[in-house]
């Protein structure tokens, strides 16, 4: 239904924080018109894949022009800045950084296994066996 609209009409009227609609309908080849705030300028490239209004007047000259923006320039833009291999090659970078930091400062401690876990790799999951041992008790 989206990718058959003229527009998206995006009025949120807040600092919405990402507005994942409005990504969402760039990938969809759909061009923007919202309001110049919030996450809005971050994600609609003003003349190219929308256009960020200040007031209900120019929300409205803006739809009047939505025909002469290229619907693939929308659906590339969303592509090359909200796709799955940059958003996947993002995150693996944050993670490890979030790593490097904290081990380095030694926030970060080897994570022992469950007991469960050790006492199965231990063979201390089999009737009877280290019953003497406080380790298999849970």
């Amino acid at each position: 239904m989206l990718r058959n609209a003229a527009a998206l009409v995006n009025p949120i009227c807040w600092d919405e924080p990402f507005g994942l609609v409005m990504a969402e309908s760039l990938a969809t080849g759909t061009p923007v018109v919202a309001y110049r705030r919030g996450a809005a300028p971050e994600i609609v490239t003003h003349g190219l894949t929308g256009f960020l209004c200040d007031d209900q007047r120019d929300a409205v000259a803006a739809l009047c022009e939505i025909q002469r923006l290229d619907r693939r320039d929308c659906r590339q833009d969303a592509e090359r800045r909200f796709g799955v291999d940059r958003m996947v090659r993002e995150y693996v970078a944050l993670y490890e950084e979030i790593i490097h930091t904290y081990s380095s400062r030694g926030f970060l401690h080897r994570v022992r296994a469950p007991r469960r876990d050790r006492d199965l790799m231990n063979g201390l999951d089999r009737p009877g066996a280290g019953s003497d041992s406080a380790e298999t008790a849970s």
